[in-house]
């Protein structure tokens, strides 16, 4: 009997974008795709209108993907989006996370040729105030994982191992593992995310605080929204994030609602003031916080995020101001930034995507049982090799 073949998937659920690293049979191939879900007629999904061009409907992708569960079928990432899903922040993760980890497994196995039936093995980031939903999220996979449907037809996959860990544990791991000889020192983190912003203190490599709020990057697109009108929350956001990042007012001009030329520069000037004075106001809002929560004598930082990467800037001086020179480092404070500084591998993502896998990268190097690797790199996917 052939032996079966067996997947393993690192996945980040996060609220802005579903981040996945996906091994088998020593290839790796990254994935991003949209959070957003929404149920759905089983009817309405054979509709020629929601085919997924190209590759028909019988393909799961990032573009076309929908899971069913004892009748009950949802649409997942982009179709989720055609079906008029929203960005939702109120709900929890784990509300909807067994669906979309259903739909991420479809996704992977399409793109390995794993067929229907096969071994998972997942490893999970979730925010850290829901970790104790763990185990009815594990319960939930164990029920689901052996008969659902997805594009590709009826799934039949065994859950042979897991693992839960909040937000930027695997970022953690990575400091752990590029800096052991700091571990004495008291090291902080910040992971930003789109909702969600945590921080943890460590002292000889022992987490000694830990905090997390809801003041991610979608605080401040919410507050542009109150202060314009007609923006879409995602398009904005996008837009934002784009703007701030490279201060290019190229950026803004696709979300313009006003196509004449002088109205739409005035338009573009007006949301440009907003963006300058919310950022103040939000970012004064997260150094607040941070002030509250993260405990003084903090000698080293490490910063991760998507949001971490558009307020760079603002954050490296504000930590600037925290933390002790270093004559190590010409007198610099010790302030590391996951993405530029540790030289993860380049994964099979758009660009703008690579600093927001790390941490999920990381869970996968760092926490998920596995042989050693050694990681080699091609043009178009990482390649795992085991010692």
């Amino acid at each position: 009997m052939a032996k079966r073949k067996r997947l393993s998937a690192a996945i980040d659920l996060g609220s802005s974008l579903i981040k996945i690293v996906g091994v088998c049979d020593g290839a790796m191939s990254a994935v991003v795709m949209s959070p957003e879900l929404i149920a759905v007629n089983r009817g309405s999904l054979d509709n020629g209108a929601n085919y997924s061009l190209g590759t028909g409907a019988a393909t799961a992708t990032v573009d076309y993907c929908f899971v069913g569960v004892n009748d009950n079928y949802y649409a997942v990432g982009d179709l989720a989006q055609r079906f008029g899903a929203l960005q939702r922040f109120k709900p929890l993760k784990t509300e909807s996370a067994a669906y979309k980890i259903l739909a991420v497994v479809a996704i992977l196995a399409q793109r390995f040729g794993l067929g229907h039936s096969f071994d998972l093995s997942i490893g999970c980031l979730l925010p850290p105030g829901e970790l104790m939903d763990r185990a009815l999220l594990k319960q939930q996979l164990m029920e689901f994982l052996p008969d659902f449907e997805a594009p590709q037809g009826k799934m039949n996959v065994n859950l042979v191992e897991s693992c839960f860990h909040p937000e930027g544990a695997g970022i953690l791991e990575l400091y752990r593992d590029r800096h052991p000889t700091s571990l004495r020192s008291s090291v902080g983190m910040l992971m930003a995310g789109h909702r969600n912003l945590t921080c943890y203190a460590t002292k000889n490599g022992v987490i000694t605080h830990f905090a997390s709020c809801d003041l991610g990057f979608s605080n401040w697109v919410k507050e542009v929204v109150k202060r314009t009108a007609g923006y879409k929350l995602e398009t904005l956001t996008r837009a934002m994030a784009n703007y701030w990042f490279a201060q290019d007012a190229t950026a803004l001009k696709p979300i313009l609602r006003r196509q004449e030329e002088r109205t739409a520069a005035q338009e573009l000037a007006h949301l440009i003031e907003v963006l300058e004075s919310t950022n103040e106001t939000y970012c004064n809002m997260v150094f607040d916080w941070l002030n509250e929560h993260l405990p003084t004598g903090i000698e080293e930082m490490m910063i991760s995020g998507g949001t971490a990467d558009v307020l760079k800037e603002e954050l490296v001086s504000y930590f600037d101001e925290k933390l002790p020179p270093r004559p190590e480092l010409h007198g610099k404070a010790a302030i590391y930034y996951s993405n530029t500084g540790f030289n993860l591998p380049e994964l099979d993502v758009p660009p703008e995507c690579q600093s927001r896998m790390a941490d999920v990268y990381c869970l996968w190097q760092y926490l998920m049982s596995k042989p050693q690797p050694k990681l080699t790199k091609s043009r178009t996917k990482t390649t795992v090799e085991a010692k």
